[in-house]
This record gives structure tokens, sequence and C-alpha cells, in this order.
């Protein structure tokens, strides 16, 4: 009789230290759960590609604040700010130093700002200047910093966390507490619920403020859990804060539920912690998407995302590259922003983006072994459960408009962050251009370099001033208009795989499309069939299960 079996695609990543012992894997993608009386329990989508916010001169993207409407961003050795409209940055000024750092502001009416790196790095700044070194000579040599009940706290290696006076950048040399649980020194301080958690090697002491003179702050307890490294904690941000979440003197990830850390780790992502010598490259930060509190921890070769909402994870790599390019998500101006590690431009997480900046982003999902262990069996076809119909026939695509200038022959000519999503002859409408209102319409483009193009049919006439969007009208051919699926197989425990066959995922509301493979891959090995699917082309991905059966006559049905 013919065999049908649900192929078992994963909720959580697993990939296994050999790729024969996977559990299969999620990479750009995320799981999410459907209604009671959905086809499936669940659905699979693509994880939040990036849309430019803001571009810049600079690299290095170090950290990030906003104060009062306006969006400050380190990079290496300089001080950047945005206002809501993000574009480009206005330079505040030299920013002593290379390495990531933190910010903190007070509750003055007029805030003292300040940066810290665990270099050593110290500044002030407003929105106008900024100033290296920290005003009160009685600070002594800092690597963290954070702000609490109006009062910034600093951390010292040995162990010290010094308190200014209240609003002010004022420091008592006597207002200072050591955290004493363990002789483990002080790595960050962070405010958190309220209290202050002052984040040693081995150890974490939470101190409340209790109005003492002169430092204002007392141990109330200590968790016996320390933290790899400086950058190795995250979910305390504002907009965010669910609970703590971080890396551990021991490799695991934990989250702190009341005082007590609970580890999320699996022993996958255990190891690839414990293989960086060097725990001052990891770094975690956080953001979210359709109410899903995401949690990203990078290092140097790889980038794993825990969903708080789910409790799964994910890896999460960008194009040509083994980690995500994301830094530093901030939420700011009703976004989740962050930096880029491949670029001095400022970026916005969205679930509306199915690529990266105009990058592919491709999702993969492989399964976990179908096994008929030690046989193995011919695989007659195998159906796999997309949204189909999701091609588009007008494109969506927006980019902000950096500035005009007149062009060949005297037509507008456009500043854009990049030119990499639009074609000669492309269809483009541009609206909110103050200054160079003739820019305002829709028309057919040139493209003259990597970030100009030029408005066919118009007169330069007025200088511009401010503003403007560009939407795309004309969408990729055919990546947006007919997208398709890659799907390969393993039959050796993952080792290799076939050549992927290309399936469509429909064309604009074609829904009634079945993403099916029928007689055409064989028999699987002892090491049981493996599959996995590739989808780079972007546009709305949901995958909600396959199944495989002996017979290709034979549909089965996904539990």
């Amino acid at each position: 009789m013919p065999q049908t079996d649900n192929i078992p695609f994963p909720l959580s990543t697993s990939p296994g230290v050999r790729s024969q012992e996977s559990a299969g894997r999620i990479i750009n993608g995320y799981v999410e759960p459907l209604g009671e009386d959905a086809p499936t329990r669940v659905v699979r989508r693509r994880a939040p590609g990036l849309l430019n916010f803001g571009t810049t001169a600079r690299t290095g993207p170090r950290g990030a604040i906003e104060i009062n409407g306006t969006l400050y961003f380190a990079f290496n050795g300089q001080l950047e700010k945005f206002t809501s409209a993000g574009r480009a940055s206005v330079n505040v000024g030299a920013l002593t130093g290379s390495v990531k750092g933190f910010f903190a502001r007070n509750n003055a009416v007029t805030p003292d700002q300040v940066f810290v790196s665990p270099a050593g790095d110290i500044a002030t700044f407003t929105s106008a200047a900024v100033t290296n070194g920290y005003p009160d000579a009685d600070l002594p040599a800092v690597n963290s910093v954070t702000s609490i009940d109006g009062y910034f706290v600093f951390t010292t290696g040995s162990g010290k966390a010094y308190a200014s006076d209240l609003n002010s950048t004022a420091v008592n040399p006597l207002s200072f507490g050591t955290a004493e649980a363990k002789p483990d020194g002080l790595l960050r301080a962070i405010a958190y619920g309220g209290v202050l958690f002052l984040f040693g090697a081995f150890t974490t002491e939470v101190w409340t403020d209790v109005g003492a003179i002169p430092f204002p702050f007392q141990r109330s307890t200590t968790i016996p859990r320390g933290l790899a490294g400086a950058y190795c904690v995250t979910a305390f941000e504002d907009y965010f804060s669910r609970a703590l979440v971080w890396v551990g003197d021991d490799n695991c990830v934990y989250r702190l539920n009341g005082y007590t850390p609970e580890k999320i780790s699996s022993p996958d992502l255990d190891g690839l912690i414990q293989a960086v010598a060097d725990k001052s490259l990891l770094e975690m930060s956080v953001y979210m998407s359709r109410g899903h509190a995401f949690v990203l921890l990078s290092s140097s070769t790889w980038s794993w995302v825990f969903d708080l909402n789910t409790d799964k994870w994910a890896e999460r790599n960008s194009y040509q590259m083994a980690r995500s390019r994301i830094t530093g998500g901030i939420s700011a101006f009703n976004k989740w922003l962050c930096g880029d590690t491949l670029t001095g431009n400022v970026q916005e997480i969205s679930s509306s983006a199915f690529d990266e900046v105009g990058s592919p982003f491709r999702a993969r999902f492989e399964s976990a072994p179908v096994l008929k262990f030690p046989v193995g069996e011919r695989i007659g076809r195998a159906d796999f459960n997309f949204v189909t119909g999701v091609g588009v026939a007008v494109g969506t695509r927006t980019m902000y408009v950096l500035g005009t200038a007149p062009g060949t022959l005297g037509v507008v000519r456009l500043t854009v962050p990049s030119t990499a999503l639009v074609h000669e002859g492309d269809a483009v409408n541009v609206a909110g251009v103050l200054g160079t209102t003739e820019a305002n319409g829709t028309r057919p483009i040139h493209v003259v370099d990597a970030t100009h193009l030029e408005l066919i049919g118009t007169t330069f006439v007025n200088a511009y001033v401010s503003g403007g969007t560009l939407t795309i009208l004309s969408p990729q051919d055919p990546i947006e208009t007919d997208p398709v699926v890659e799907i390969s197989w393993s039959d050796d425990g993952g080792q290799t795989w076939a050549s992927p066959l290309i399936r469509p995922l429909g064309k604009q509301s074609e829904t009634n499309v079945l993403v099916s493979l029928v007689a055409c891959t064989g028999r699987s090995s002892w090491n049981g069939r493996r599959w996995r699917l590739d989808i780079s082309d972007p546009v709305y991905l949901g995958f909600m299960g396959a199944i495989q059966s002996t017979d290709a006559q034979v549909k089965g049905r996904i539990q």
C-alpha cells in the first residue's frame, strides 16, 4: 500500500554538530501560530527585511539613542544625528574611539547626555557639539554607563559603580558602591524594572535606589550568573522590555524570570558561543515585528534569533555573509532601526521588506529526515503547502529622495540612497519633494549611477529644499511578478544536496498553484530523505508544511 508521511520541518532551528544529527534548520525565517481552524497549526514566514532609513558617510556603527525626537548614532570617530524624516545625517562632532559603546541621558529638563565605551572612551554631547572627556575629574576610568531615577551610573573594571548627582554630571568621589559578591569586576550596568543590574564576570548584583547619601543605591540580591562580554545583554531597551536576556559566563543564553536565570539556548548554540574565544566579539540586540519580540545574538561568523513569543530559535544571515548585517537595534519614531555592518547607513527592520535594502534575503527551511531505517523507500511525490499567488503586478518599493540637480539636457536628476532596486525605463512616482516640485509625478527613469537617476520628460527649474519619496511602480520581473521556490533534497544526512528543482509560487492571484515534485527524486537511503526549500524572490512568504508519498498518484494530508 502507498505510504504517506508528514515531512518534519522544525519549529526551532537545530543544525546539530554534524549534519546527520540535524533536526532541521530555519534560516531567515520564523514560526507563527495560526488560528484554531486554519489549514495548519503554524506558518513559517520570512524574517523581517531591511529598508533604508538614513544615510551617512561614516563606517563602523557603535550604538544609538533617541532623545527628544533626535536620533544620535555613533560611528568610528564621529557622532551623527537624524530627525524622524531620516535621509542624510547631520554631523554633531568628532567622537573619540572606534569600539561600540553605550549611551545614557538623565531626567533634567535639558538632559545631560553621555557616551561610554568599554575601551574607556567617554564624551558628553548636545545636539550641536561633542565634548570628549568627562566634565568632572572625580570620575575615574569607566567601562559602561546607564541612567536610573535621574542618576548616571558608571562601572569600572575594578568592581566599583559610581553615581552622579541627581540630574547632573557632577560626581562625588565618595558616591560609589562596590560589587563584592565575588572579586569579578564589573562589565556592564543596566537599569531595568526600576532596579540597577551590575553585571560582573561571574555574578550579577541587583541594587535598589534607597536614597542613601552619597551613593543612593544598596545591594538587594545577587544572581549567581555572570556576563560573557560587555555587549552580551539585551531586552531592556525602551518599547521592548520583556525580560533581560544575556549570555552567561558558562556560554549559555539566559532569560531572567524574577531574579532567576532560565536557560533558553540549545546545545548547538552553546557550542557556537563556546567556540568564540574573544567574547567581546559577541553582541546582542533586539527588534520587534508583527508583535514578535526578537533577540538577535551575533558573532563575527554567525547570527541566531530568539523569538520571545514562541521560545523558538532561528538562524539569520545576510547576502554573501555568514552573519546578519544588523547591529544595535533601537526603537525610534515608531520604527525599529539598526546599524548596518556593511555600510554607514541606518536601516529600518520591517516585515514589509522582503529583501535587505535591495540585496537578496533568502529564507531557507530544511527538514529533519523522513526515516525508513535501514532500507529507505521510493519517493513518488512530495507536496509543499505554500501560500501561492504571491506575485505582484505593481511595485510598492519606496526610497527617500535626498536631493535634486539639473541632469542630462536639463532634466531633473534625483539623488537617492541606492539605485540597486531600479532599472532603466522603470516607472516611478515621486511625491513630497519641496522646492523642485517639478520632480513630483509619475514618469520613466534613466539610471545614471549607484545613487542618481533622472526623470525622463522633466525640466529642472527650482532648487531642492527638502523631502520627497520615490515609489517604484515597475515590479522586478520575474522575481516579483512570477516568484519561485527552489527545492532540493539530501539522502546522505545533509552532507550533499541535489541540484534544486524550481517550482512557481504563482503570479498575482494564482492561488490554485500546487507546489509539488512528482516521480523525479528517486529513492531515499537509510539516512532518510531531507528536504530543503529556498525562497529568495522578494515576495510574501507563507509555508505551512509538506508531505511525501511512495506513490506518485497519492496526495496525503498534512497533519
